[in-house]
């Protein structure tokens, strides 16, 4: 704990500025004003006085030991007074109670007759502390005497320990004054447990006490162990007196004391409370020990992903081979047969600009305009729409993918950092009742182009926020999406619009016109070397899509210098680069360059029946031209213009709508890009049928309920019916065009030492090192290869493998009861490329990625040997939340401590 309160009590006069001109000379010439000060004399507080007692150079009083002549083992009540000088004392009654607090010694009022008197007293109940809150709370009511002193009083909780005691004072004007302070509570015979955080119903605990004997004699103290059932407060298991280790405990001495426990497999949790008593030195201390089921509830997935017209029967192989030697919970089948819709409930997140900039504004339009075309051109569709609405939300089609299928994934969303995220994205799919409502679509369309054409600045390009200087990238992205827009909806620039994108072509003609005298200017070699930016390649594919508008004059040979280089210098563009310039080069007639770089592309691609066409290379990075969801869509651009072959889009539509089943898309561009990508190219997706049929062995699923356009449905399979066959899913999708997808979950009890790994498009592994110091260097050693012992310091290595780019991934590490986690803080950290949040929970430690890219990953985290005995270690589970059906987990072992 720390704090810092540091307001000014010295007044300053402000700086006068400094000033500097070029002068009448070639140095500059500079003139200083003189700045002073008001001088203020130093606040110092009372100090104490020590007639002379030389405490040495201490900053608190307790640092130095204080004793009473003559005072024996006293006893000093549990309130801590404090004053304005830090002056910590026990207040002293007639009674003494047994909670001392001192610094390193004790400071205590006694009088002359208790410092010489022994009082003989009958031994006492065993006061049993319970009472382990980690902060002493207290509403401070405070009166000063006569001499501005105040004291302080409150209760302190009942743990032995070190507390820190931080304090403020301060006057009207800010005047202040502040202190920490260090007291211990402690008792001159104390016992204390030292019990794990948790146990499950089949570990074996040795559970040990401390007793500590601070008094100035021996004392052999009866230590008793009892535990309690909560719920009846019958006592279930109490051993002897003592236990291994009791006896006789030194002066300032501690002890150890132990028993065995055996499982506790008929509770929910205990009391562990254990007493030592000697004489009149009494303790006693009682906590929860909660029990955990040995049996985790287990959720194993078979993804189903098939095309239009195409039969495939999948093998979930572990619930075949499994299936008779487990306790099923649940066994779920969901499945959409036409994703594609997916796509156009991502429209509303669009519809409403969520800052106010050319961008949002820009996507705002376009997606208003969209969706009054899309209602408009086919009676099927917008019947698809009013259903959707007419469902009120109150079916999936309209909640987010994090809040869908709660019950098959294995952690709850409340459990994860995603919780916003979730309602966000859900209140964006309800709002897709008010996009496709025809009599407001026009008005919206109409308010963001308005605010849109605000931002153009004089002369003719777009700010990204109002107020900034025009954006040659932003004008670019806005011109492209405009033209995009028209041609998906089949439209003409209406007289402002049209107004808006003359002047905007005229001030990028006019900067690629710059571009090209600035070369000229300060490369004399120009036309020998690769000149061209990033910046000029958008330009030329942009300016593309407005052939009917003409270049100005300025700029012709600009347009036609960079032409001839990105032709020229085609193999060393970026991979949006090279889609761009294709497709360019095909509209202007070079037929040859653009078939050529088609070819390349087509070469380097990668492609399965799954994923369809795509790049590897085709990855996030920093800058507009690294987004892989415009990249796929230039790709798609480009392989449809030149080749006119719907069979090859379809290939490249595959990986596009594969990357919104297991992400989000969040970005407004991304989402402009891939909706403009999967509706305008290819065949027409949004029109197929979907009819799929799905059979579990020779069982035929008839579900009773399918939901509009993504012919989504889910059914649950009565347990009692479930048979190992049932494993063999066949698919059978007789839609026209398209690809469908869905999964089979498998829900299961099991002991976790029994589990055993499982996991395909994901995979995790776990192990376990033990750390070694030999000759001043570190080992590490695997843990079946050596005897644990308590103390020793264990590695957990997780490895972490997944074959796609997924969104919201939760890793669930369960741990042994025996092991307690080194760092206990929780936090955001970098490694090996991902970045992620860390929790550490009681019984578990949690890592959360909102972006898992396609990658194996290797997690260390480190562990204390806590505690002695047999117990299970948990399973290490991953799903990703956004997609459950992509998930695996590691299986559980024994731990034995001597």
């Amino acid at each position: 704990q720390s704090w810092s309160f540091n307001p000014t009590y010295r007044e300053y006069v402000p700086f006068a500025r400094g000033w500097n001109d070029k002068g009448f000379e070639t140095t500059n010439a500079y003139a200083w004003f003189e700045q002073n000060y008001k001088e203020v004399s130093d606040y110092k507080f009372d100090d104490f006085n020590w007639f002379g007692l030389e405490m040495g150079a201490r900053r608190y009083l307790y640092d130095r030991n204080i004793r009473i002549r003559g005072m024996g083992s006293v006893k000093a009540k549990e309130e801590v007074l404090m004053d304005a000088s830090v002056n910590m004392m026990a207040q002293s009654e007639a009674s003494l109670n047994e909670v001392v607090v001192t610094g390193n010694g004790v400071m205590q009022k006694v009088t002359a007759a208790q410092a010489v008197a022994t009082v003989s007293v009958e031994p006492k109940p065993v006061k049993v502390r319970e009472n382990f809150n980690e902060t002493a709370f207290f509403y401070p009511l405070l009166h000063t005497d006569k001499n501005g002193n105040v004291k302080v009083s409150f209760t302190a909780p009942e743990s032995l320990t070190r507390w820190n005691v931080m304090m403020l004072a301060h006057t009207p004007d800010l005047y202040f004054g502040q202190e920490e302070a260090q007291v211990i509570t402690q008792k001159d015979l104390m016992v204390q447990l030292n019990l794990p955080r948790f146990v499950r119903r089949s570990d074996k605990l040795t559970l040990e006490a401390s007793v500590v004997n601070l008094s100035d004699q021996p004392l052999n103290p009866d230590v008793k162990l009892e535990i309690i059932d909560p719920a009846s407060g019958k006592v279930i298991f109490a051993p002897p007196s003592g236990g291994w280790g009791a006896g006789l405990v030194a002066s300032k001495g501690t002890k150890a004391v132990e028993w065995q426990l055996g499982e506790l497999k008929d509770y929910d949790m205990v009391i562990c409370k254990v007493t030592a008593q000697a004489g009149n030195f009494t303790d006693g201390e009682q906590k929860y020990l909660p029990v955990l089921p040995d049996k985790v509830l287990v959720t194993e997935s078979q993804a189903l992903t098939i095309r239009a017209n195409q039969t495939r029967t999948f093998s979930f192989d572990s619930f075949i081979s499994q299936l008779k030697n487990t306790d099923t919970k649940n066994f779920t089948v969901e499945f959409s047969s036409n994703p594609t819709w997916y796509a156009v409930q991502a429209l509303p997140a669009l519809a409403e600009p969520i800052h106010e900039n050319a961008i949002d504004y820009l996507t705002a339009y376009y997606a208003n305009t969209l969706a009054g075309f899309i209602a408009n051109s086919s009676p099927k569709l917008a019947a698809t729409f009013d259903r959707w609405k007419k469902s009120g939300g109150t079916r999936d089609a309209l909640l987010s993918n994090l809040q869908k299928n709660q019950e098959l994934k294995n952690m709850m969303l409340e459990e994860t950092p995603w919780v916003a995220e979730a309602k966000d994205d859900t209140e964006q799919k309800r709002q897709i009742a008010l996009l496709f409502d025809l009599n407001n679509q026009k008005n919206q369309s109409e308010k963001y182009l308005d605010k849109l054409l605000k931002l153009q600045t004089p002369n003719g390009g777009f700010s990204w926020f109002e107020g900034m200087p025009e954006s040659r990238y932003i004008t670019q992205e806005i011109l492209l999406n405009l033209a995009r827009l028209n041609k998906m909806t089949k439209t003409t620039r209406n007289e402002k619009e049209q107004t808006a994108v003359i002047k905007a072509l005229n001030y990028l003609d006019l900067e690629i016109a710059k571009d090209y005298l600035q070369l000229k200017k300060y490369n004399k070699n120009y036309y020998k070397q690769n000149v061209t930016g990033n910046l000029q390649l958008f330009y030329l594919h942009m300016r593309s899509e407005y052939n009917d508008i003409p270049v100005d004059a300025t700029a012709q040979d600009a347009v036609k210098f960079f032409t001839g280089q990105s032709e020229k210098y085609w193999t060393s563009w970026t991979l949006y680069g090279k889609a761009m310039m294709a497709t360019v080069a095909h509209r202007n007639g070079n037929y040859l360059v653009a078939r050529e770089i088609l070819k390349s592309l087509k070469e380097n691609a990668m492609k399965t029946d799954e994923l369809g066409m795509y790049w590897a290379k085709n990855t996030a990075g920093w800058w507009w031209y690294e987004r892989p969801i415009a990249v796929q869509t230039a790709m798609i651009e480009a392989f449809t213009e030149i080749n006119n072959n719907a069979a090859d889009a379809d290939e490249l539509k595959i990986w596009l709508l594969k990357n919104k089943q297991t992400q989000r898309w969040d970005t407004p561009i991304s989402t402009v890009d891939a909706i403009y990508a999967l509706l305008n190219y290819g065949s027409d997706w949004l029109s197929s049928d979907g009819n799929t049929t799905v059979m579990l062995g020779n069982t035929i699923l008839k579900p009773q309920i399918t939901e509009a356009g993504t012919g989504y449905f889910r059914e649950e399979i009565p347990v009692a019916t479930l048979k190992p066959e049932m494993g063999k899913i066949t698919v059978e999708n007789k839609g026209s065009s398209g690809i469908g997808w869905g999964a089979a979950y498998w829900q299961y009890f099991q002991d976790q030492d029994k589990i055993k790994s499982q996991g395909k498009e994901m995979n995790i592994r776990k192990k376990l090192f033990v750390e070694k110091v030999e000759n001043n260097r570190k080992t590490m050693l695997p843990v079946e290869q050596i005897e644990l012992k308590k103390g020793d310091k264990v590695i957990t290595r997780l490895v972490l493998t997944t074959d796609r780019d997924l969104e919201f991934v939760a890793l669930k590490d369960l741990r042994a009861a025996c092991f307690e986690p080194v760092n206990q803080l929780s936090g955001c950290a970098w490694k090996e490329g991902a970045s992620y949040y860390q929790t550490t929970k009681d019984a578990s430690t949690q890592f959360f990625f909102s972006f898992l890219p396609k990658g194996t990953y290797v997690f260390e985290y480190e562990l204390w040997v806590n505690n002695t005995g047999t117990f299970t270690s948990g399973i290490t589970s991953v799903q990703c939340l956004y997609a459950p059906e992509f998930a695996g987990h590691a299986g559980g072992e024994k731990i034995t401590v001597n």
